[in-house]
Parts: structure tokens; sequence; C-alpha cells
């Protein structure tokens, strides 16, 4: 997959990203492939929605089943408001290597809602702390749900924000997960897919909270407790 410096790349080959898009229109062609998945994307970094959106429809009918077809198609799923479409297209970004982890080394199956309920589920958290942050929620859903007992498995850093929350039973670092007693486990990007959650289903709620003996702390180092922040 191409980064934003392939913009770069391509004013100096065509001498202007314009340049570009009529090259990779003409090398397109009426059955190519690869070039119209450069121009879906280069429409995708410019803004251009509406014409990446054109390019996505002419590779569905092309290659249905390739990966970057179905990878590139999630982003415009989700931009028109299709959650749970969006997020099992994303899984095809797996098997080309930009989404998610590595797999958990256990010997334990996928968590599936048929046959998961009451089971010890390993949450294999996944990406930055931002993205385990938001991957974490699903946590409370499987406990309350469907009755597991969910061990999360995260970055430490991140351990004493997440034991606040009470549906989770325990949590591990990945490298510690294959001595603690689970019957499946669930990577964390996938864990919204595997619930079946839609937008409508995913409520404000609060789910995370302070370490209350850790707030006056954080108050006092930045400045709070004398009404302004301290930088």
């Amino acid at each position: 997959m191409k980064t934003l410096g392939f913009m770069d790349q391509y004013v100096r080959q065509f001498g202007s990203l314009d340049a570009a898009i009529s090259s990779l229109r003409a090398i397109a062609g009426a059955d190519q492939v690869d070039p119209r998945l450069d121009l879906q994307t280069l429409f995708n970094a410019l803004g251009r929605e509406d014409e990446a959106f054109e390019v996505c429809q002419e590779l569905e009918r092309l290659a249905p089943d390739h990966p970057r077809v179905l990878y590139n198609r999630a982003y415009h799923a989700l931009k028109r408001g299709y959650l749970e479409e969006g997020l099992a297209l994303f899984e095809a970004g797996r098997q080309l290597g930009v989404y998610g982890a590595k797999p958990l080394e256990t010997n334990a199956p996928l968590w599936v809602p048929e046959f998961g309920r009451g089971q010890r589920v390993h949450l294999s958290l996944e990406g930055g702390f931002g993205d385990e942050i938001i991957q974490v929620r699903t946590a409370k859903l499987l406990a309350r749900d469907y009755g597991c007992h969910v061990t999360v498995l995260c970055h430490p850093g991140l351990a004493n924000l997440f034991a606040t929350i009470p549906e989770i039973s325990a949590i591990a670092q990945k490298e510690a997960a294959g001595g603690i007693l689970h019957h499946s486990w669930l990577p964390g990007s996938s864990s919204f897919l595997a619930l079946g959650l839609n937008y409508d289903d995913v409520s404000g709620e609060p789910y995370l909270k302070p370490d209350p003996r850790l707030v006056d702390v954080w108050r006092e180092s930045l400045g709070t407790s004398r009404g302004k922040f301290r930088v």
C-alpha cells in the first residue's frame, strides 16, 4: 500500500498531479485493475471523494474479490454510514498486512456469538493507544450480553485505565496470553464486526473513567487545582 509520499513521486514522474491522473486513466484503459487502484488512492488523498467512488464501482465490477479493492471500498462504506459492511471489508486488509496485528499465538478458535456464550475470551487489542481505547469498549458487551469472562490483552501503559472497567475479568500483555485459561480469542479490530454492531448500537455512554488514586496527582501536575492548566 502507498503512503502520502506517493503523491510526490507522481509529481516527479508526471510533472503534476493532474498529469498523473490523466496518465493513470489512459493506462487503466478498459480493464486494468492496478492503475485504477492507484487512481482511486490518489483521488482519496486529494479529497475527491466522488471521483474515488466512481473508480471504486469500476473496480467492483472488474475485480470484486481483489483484497485491495475490498479494503479500499471499506472507506466508502463507512463514509456512507454502513459500519458493519465497512468493517467486514476492512478484514481484507489482514491479507495485505495493513489492518490489525499478527494473530495471537494460541490454539484456541476465534470467538463467535453462536458458540461463545459464557466462554473465557481473550480480547486482543490492536493498533496504537487510541485504537485500543476504542476497541476495549467491546469487552463490556462480551461480558454483559454473552456472559463471557474477558481477559483484555493490551499495551501495559493502558492497564491501569482499563482496570476501571468492571466487566473485565483480567488484563495482561499478549506475551502472557498462552498461560491464561481461555476458550477463544477475538482481535480488537474485529470485535465490533463479530458482535454485529452498527452505528445505532454504539452509544455515547462513558465506558472509561480515571483511576481515582491518580486524579489528584494529575490535577496537581496540570495545575487545575489552582484553576488553570499549566503547560
